[in-house]
């Protein structure tokens, strides 16, 4: 079952709560519409993914998103889904105005401001955040939805929230990929090869297990799934530039079977190999 509810700065406003201009749900059963390029000029975007994975590309710089995870981006970042869709899953988004204000979160001004100062100071862009996290925000969603909304209760889940981001990307450095650098270049160059687990960490310098739990922990999803996404990226661009056949670029890419590979390819991208070669897009989420 699909859901998606959004909750505006009027929402907030009429109950004395500045600085949300959004809070957005989706649950998704299946592969949505990709999200386009978009910044916003004064916001920090707050994305809590409860469940799921999901793949957000800040400029040149790809990022893989896992359920329990927490992603930022800055006003005046430039941010999208790239060419992949809004995966299955549960994700909650936060729309922060991080302009001086005096009721910032409902807050007092002093410590509306101090709240304000953190989230504006923090560097970190993907982290883990406890449970209580998303708790706290499907508490936030549920009041939103009565009809005798108590300001109390939202600026108390509000804060929890915020505390607990806070928190933890002071706990977390930016989670970074330098460290797989030779490992991507590798898996660029062998798409067409096999490509065992074992030799990526070999690669790598880690331990087959180190360097499972390692590159799930920077890049969010396990290896395997990895080098399936970056091998239909390849096939798209094949099927876009050239004639060759789908059975010919699936085998030559590593998958079993052509059918194998259509139920991957559209499990990842949202359209059909097909699709794709006739150059149909799928559809665009609204930001």
């Amino acid at each position: 079952m699909n859901q998606r509810v959004t909750f505006s700065r009027e929402n907030f406003a009429v109950l004395g709560v500045g600085g949300i201009e959004l809070l957005g749900y989706q649950r998704f059963s299946s592969a949505q519409n990709r999200l386009p390029d978009h910044e916003h000029t004064h916001c920090l975007e707050i994305c809590l993914l409860a469940r799921g994975l999901q793949y957000f590309a800040l400029g040149e710089t790809p990022y893989w998103m896992r359920g329990g995870q927490v992603f930022l981006t800055f006003p005046g970042e430039t941010h999208s889904t790239g060419d992949q869709p809004m995966e299955r899953g549960e994700l909650f988004w936060l729309l922060v105005d991080l302009r001086p204000r005096r009721n910032f979160l409902g807050l007092g001004p002093v410590v509306g401001e101090e709240f304000r100062r953190n989230l504006s100071g923090s560097r970190s862009r993907l982290f883990s955040v406890p449970k209580e996290t998303f708790t706290a925000m499907r508490q936030l969603k549920r009041e939103l939805g009565k009809p005798d909304v108590r300001a109390s209760r939202l600026v108390e889940a509000l804060c929890c929230v915020m505390n607990r981001i806070i928190a933890a990307s002071c706990d977390s450095a930016t989670v970074r990929n330098d460290r797989f650098q030779t490992v991507f270049g590798f898996i660029e160059q062998n798409l067409h090869n096999p490509l065992s687990v074992g030799s990526l960490a070999r690669r790598s310098g880690l331990s087959e297990s180190q360097f499972k739990a390692s590159f799930k922990e920077a890049v969010g999803v396990p290896p395997g799934e990895f080098v399936n996404r970056r091998r239909v990226e390849r096939a798209r661009a094949l099927l876009r530039e050239t004639d060759r056949s789908v059975t010919e670029i699936a085998l030559d890419l590593g998958f079993s079977t052509p059918q194998y590979f259509a139920s991957v390819f559209r499990r990842i991208t949202g359209i059909t190999p097909g699709q794709c070669r006739r150059g149909e897009q799928p559809p665009v989420a609204i930001p």
